[in-house]
């Protein structure tokens, strides 16, 4: 429970951060302080609005693999489609690495 906690730049600084749950928070103006978190893998954010509406900072995170932001209707992504999303781009990078580790 967070709710005097205006200002989440700080957590976009942890560059090495595996988790980050934001609960009970009341509201973020938006997820772009996360751009940092370059090892994020799970995402959430309950009870807590994310006023911009807009989630794909999520989608710019290399290693996510799960994001709960319940479904509100200013989001830009249901939270089905975004973790769908997360899922083809995890896909996607796994692919790839094995063809790059792959003989030749």
């Amino acid at each position: 429970r967070c709710r005097k906690i205006s200002d989440f730049g700080a957590l976009g600084r942890l560059a090495t951060i595996k988790k980050i749950v934001i609960e009970f928070c009341g509201s973020l103006d938006s997820l772009e302080f996360l751009t940092g978190c370059s090892q994020l893998e799970t995402f959430g954010c309950f009870e807590t609005s994310v006023v911009s509406g807009d989630l794909s900072p999520l989608l710019r995170l290399p290693q996510l693999t799960f994001a709960g932001t319940g479904n509100k209707k200013h989001y830009s992504h249901k939270e089905s489609d975004l973790n769908d999303a997360l899922k083809r781009q995890s896909n996607s990078v796994r692919i790839a690495e094995l063809n790059r580790n792959m003989p030749g």
